[in-house]
């Protein structure tokens, strides 16, 4: 229900269930769907505009994937981390956070979230008014 909330804009319901998930999850236990969740709350506040917020959920769900071993999954919320660096103007951090997800997506073989962090990593270097080295990445 979070994620359909989400989808058709409706960000503050969408948060609520996903709070609700959030609970569920770990009265059960159930630590990759909790740091899933965690990104989830994340990507809405991302949307919203309020990036320390999106930020301390991607990290929280990060560190859950880093204890858990989720490696795709941490990957993943690596590039969210990098995006909203981006979004922020903080391109060193954003391209920190690309490669190491970079690299963890290369291990595990996501090669549609390595074509997209390589497309975000390309996005960095043209925002830095470097296009030969955002082609190559792109």
């Amino acid at each position: 229900m979070g994620r359909a909330h989400h989808l058709v804009g409706r960000r503050d319901s969408a948060v609520a269930y996903y709070n609700r998930s959030l609970t569920a999850r770990r009265e059960v236990g159930d630590r990759v769907g909790e740091a899933a969740t965690l990104v989830r709350i994340g990507h809405v506040y991302g949307d919203l505009g309020r990036a320390d917020s999106a930020l301390v959920y991607y990290r929280e769900g990060m560190g859950v994937l880093r204890v858990v071993g989720y490696r795709q999954g941490l990957g993943a919320a690596l590039t969210s981390i990098g995006v909203t660096y981006r979004t922020l103007g903080e391109r060193d951090s954003a391209l920190a956070y690309y490669r190491e997800a970079l690299e963890i997506l290369r291990d595990v073989r996501d090669r549609p979230g390595e074509a997209q962090t390589l497309a975000n990593i390309g996005n960095v270097h043209y925002d830095l008014g470097r296009p030969d080295s955002a082609l190559t990445y792109y």
